[in-house]
Formats: C-alpha cells, structure tokens, sequence
C-alpha cells in the first residue's frame, strides 16, 4: 500500500489533518478494500495510542466537524458518501467518542440488521378543516384556494392559497386550521402573501381574514414562515408557551406540545416573549431563543439558523444531538414508534447531516455506523438496542 495513504490515515486518526486531506481519504475509501484496510490501520493505532484527548483539542476538532458538516449540507450527497464523509470525521479526533458517541466506540455493528418492514420518507400531505368543521383531504397534487368560505381547486399550484377576504369585519373571527400528520408537510400561502412550511405532525390556524391593524396566527408543532414585510401592520405567531412578533422577516418555530419552544431567526427581525410574560427579546440574524416546556426562557444564543430550517430544503441536520432528541424527530416523519431496550443509549450524542427523504432504515445505518448500537424495525416500530 502507498506510504502516502498510510502517512494520509496517520495524519487523521491523530486528529491533525486538514478537510483537504479528510475529504482524498474519503475517496480512497470508497473502495472496499480500502476501507478494510484503514479499518486494519485504525485498530493497530487505537492500540498503541489509546483513545485520549485534552479538552481544548475536542472542543477544536468539535467545531471542525460542525462547520464541515454545515457546508456539506449545502450539497447533495449521497448516504453512502455522506456515512462516508461523516464516519472519517468523526474519527480524526482521537477521544471523539466522548463527544459524538458518549461511551461507546465509532466501530460499525458487526451483526446484521433486522429489517421486517422498509419504511417510506414522509410526503405532502394534509387536512384543511374549515371553521364550519368542514374537512378537506390535500396532497401533492390535490392543493386548494380558500377565500372566506369558498374552496376552488388550486390548478397547476401546490399546497393552500389563501385570497383576501371580500369582508374583513365579518371574517376575522372565522378561524381555519391547515393539519399535517406525522409522515406529512404541506405548504401555506396566506392573503397578505406570507408563506408558511409546515412539518410533520404540525398545526397552523388561521383567520378567513386578516384585521386592519394586525395580522395573526397560532401554531403547534414546526413550521417556517416567510413573513411579508407590512410596516403598518405587525404580524404575530402565537403558540402555546410564546408570542412571537415579526417585522417582515423569514424564521423557524419549533414549538411541539408538551416539550419547549426554539426559535431560530435567518434574516430580519423579530420579538419574542412568553405567553404569560410582558418581557420582550429582540432576536438577530444567526440568533437562536429558547423557552422551556413551562414557558419560562432560558435564553438566546448564536447559531447557524439555516441548520434549524434545513428540513424545509430535505435535509436533517444535527448538531451534537442527543439519540432520543434525533429518533423524535424521525419518528414523526417516518409515522414510527420509538422503543429503547437500553435507556442510556438517549444519551449518546451524534453530529450529521442526511437527506430527509431517504428511507429511515438508511439513515438508522448510517448512525449505527457511529456508534455500538443496533436496531430493528417491525410494524412501525424502531426498537434501539446494544
């Protein structure tokens, strides 16, 4: 075998290559035989050198990764490339398995998987229930115009348009609801011209007609929203634990029943304050808030807010997520169950990015490749275990 590639490996396994020289070891790898190969190398080195590394060395081989990944997300892999890319990564930091992996070792599973059902990716697909409890079944090819109480079939557009209501006064109190089930996502168009993304398992009201001095709507679940910029006339989101004021600007809520409330803001602004509070926190570009499931915030901080909206473009990303954090929001796209045999494997972590609509038994692989855990799926049901 060519020195270089040893010298190559040497070089990432000590956690002192550069993406350049990660992503030629990549390539190589591609080839069976040469992953066998660096498998062989990697063992021999971990035995010599153990699997130690000091804190500032994690946190610098940490935010490697995390920025490598970011730009890997802007680009269509594939999951064999993307395991690939993600896998040698991980590996370059020696005592990586502290923060990617928890205790546990990145070595791939040596038994095989136990696959009973394949599990199709989500698609679009939604319920718009009127406020006369009038219910309407929607897909890909099946989106809708509303104005007030009328319904027309959306010919050659997607989703659900909404026109402006003929009166106003009258519709304001009529509120509609646009529901996607887990497995589904759906698109919202509102009067004003405000565009609305929602995720799975996600509910938007609102009016049949905007008032003349304010614009709202209420939201459960995950949502993006590109809101149109009218100075005159603020536009508020309101969810369970928050009120979140915007001044034209594009944004993601994550804000699902029974867990806390994120907000990541990716250009203009907005405000953001609890349900229950009179305080309110101006949020920046880049920026993230956070409030617990009470409610109760618990702070802003820097982020890359396109990584939250990813799924909207058909990735999921994660960074340095915790197991059970990650399966949740697989399992409402992939309409499955999650069940743990062993409840500390919620606590590893794993830093990654996957296309959304892969099927779940690829990307469930990918991070068994990871990490020593294993998983089996049956009737809609994800079994994790070591």
């Amino acid at each position: 075998m060519d020195r270089n590639i040893d010298y190559l490996i040497a070089k990432v396994l000590d956690g002192t290559a550069s993406t350049g020289e990660i992503e030629e070891l990549a390539r190589w790898m591609q080839e069976a035989e040469n992953e066998v190969y660096f498998q062989r190398l990697k063992k021999a080195w971990h035995a010599v050198n153990g699997l130690t590394a000091n804190p500032e060395r994690e946190e610098e081989e940490l935010q490697r990764f995390i920025a490598y990944i970011r730009s890997r997300a802007n680009r269509r892999l594939t999951p064999r490339r993307w395991l690939k890319y993600t896998a040698i990564v991980v590996l370059s930091l020696a005592g990586g398995t502290a923060l990617y992996l928890s205790r546990e070792a990145p070595r791939p599973p040596e038994e095989p998987i136990e696959i009973a059902t394949v599990t199709p990716p989500g698609s679009s697909k939604a319920t718009l229930l009127l406020h006369d409890r009038t219910s309407i079944e929607l897909s890909d090819d099946r989106g809708v115009i509303v104005q007030q109480d009328s319904i027309l079939p959306h010919k050659g557009g997607k989703g659900v348009s909404v026109l402006p209501a003929l009166d106003v006064q009258e519709n304001e109190e009529r509120w509609h609801r646009l529901i996607t089930p887990r497995g589904g996502e759906y698109q919202l168009t509102l009067s004003d011209g405000t565009c609305i993304y929602l995720n799975s398992e996600t509910t938007v009201e609102f009016p049949a007609g905007f008032r003349a001095d304010r614009r709202e709507v209420k939201l459960t679940g995950e949502a993006y929203f590109e809101v149109a910029a009218e100075s005159d006339r603020p536009f508020t989101v309101v969810t369970g634990k928050s009120r979140v004021r915007v001044y034209g600007t594009s944004f993601n809520i994550n804000a699902y029943a029974h867990a806390g409330t994120r907000v990541a803001l990716l250009s203009g602004a907005i405000s953001i304050q609890g349900i229950d509070s009179d305080r309110e926190y101006l949020l920046r570009p880049s920026q993230l808030a956070e409030f617990d499931a009470q409610g109760h915030f618990t702070g802003i901080r820097k982020v890359d807010a396109h990584a939250h909206a990813a799924w909207k473009e058909g990735f999921f990303v994660f960074e340095n997520e915790n197991i059970e954090t990650i399966l949740t929001i697989l399992s409402r796209w992939y309409n499955v169950e999650v069940f743990y045999i062993d409840e500390s494997i919620k606590e590893y972590h794993f830093t990654g990015s996957v296309e959304r609509y892969e099927k779940i038994e690829t990307i469930l692989t990918a991070i068994s490749k990871m990490i020593r855990v294993k998983f089996s799926i049956h009737d809609k049901t994800v079994t994790m275990y070591r």
